[in-house]
């Protein structure tokens, strides 16, 4: 992992990325994990940051990349707050302070609600350990000895890095720097476990804001095929305050 780090640390103060022209796509096999269409999450999240830290239990739906749920719960399984996107819209509510987020689920207004630069499809992918984008548009950064590859993606605002163990290509890193080489968000992969033959993250741990906390996702259980009884999304109290974002 200190290896690991001091690429990044060094693509970090380069100030200017000089990228491969050898796309992913050649490291890569055609062939990647599908996923059934439907999943039911069980876990825990915890918010460890300046004065807090915190653990809720949590329990996401999704269907495949279309929409996907989120439920939190404190002790005695009391809720704490629900999560509901897909491709267009998204909505968060807290039950403790009543209050409400809601706007549209792109890269722009999902930034503008929470800082992350993150479309609901990206959350969806990196949830299961894979690219937000086709392996052969990333760039060939670093192809290591020690069993790393680490691909990237650049546009006008930020860079994406993805680092992958060279013996099995799991998704080891994730990391997103804005145009002044900031970083904005790093997850990384510590764990992934064999769920009914399907392997995935079973650990996770995200830095929003660098050296300013972690929150760290482990799961419990998966179940696959799930029939959803009830509608994923919900209604916001009217008496919520609520911030909107649909720019």
């Amino acid at each position: 992992m200190f290896r690991v780090l001091l690429i990044l640390l060094l693509l970090s103060i380069s100030g200017t990325m000089s990228f491969s022209q050898v796309a992913g796509g050649s490291i890569f096999p055609d062939t990647l994990q599908i996923l059934p269409a439907t999943i039911q999450y069980k876990g825990k999240m915890t918010i460890i940051m300046a004065g807090l830290n915190f653990t809720a239990q949590f329990v996401a739906r999704v269907a495949g990349e279309d929409s996907a749920s989120i439920s939190f719960f404190g002790p005695m399984g009391i809720i704490l707050g629900k999560i509901y996107a897909n491709k267009v819209y998204f909505e968060y509510y807290e039950t403790i302070h009543n209050w409400a987020v809601v706007g549209k689920s792109d890269r722009k207004n999902v930034q503008k609600a929470s800082t992350i630069p993150l479309a609901f499809v990206d959350f969806i992918r990196l949830f299961e350990g894979k690219s937000f984008y086709p392996h052969d548009s990333l760039a060939l950064v670093e192809n290591n000895p020690d069993g790393k590859i680490l691909l990237a993606k650049k546009d006008s605002a930020f860079i994406d890095f993805f680092l992958y163990a060279k013996d099995d290509l799991r998704l080891v890193q994730f990391q997103k720097k804005n145009s002044h080489n900031q970083i904005v968000l790093n997850i990384l992969y510590p764990e992934y476990r064999e769920f009914n033959g399907y392997r995935l993250p079973s650990r996770y741990i995200m830095q929003v804001t660098e050296g300013k906390g972690s929150v760290t996702i482990e799961i419990e259980e998966i179940v696959f095929n799930v029939t959803f009884e009830q509608p994923f999304s919900f209604q916001i109290p009217k008496s919520a305050e609520v911030y909107k974002f649909f720019d």
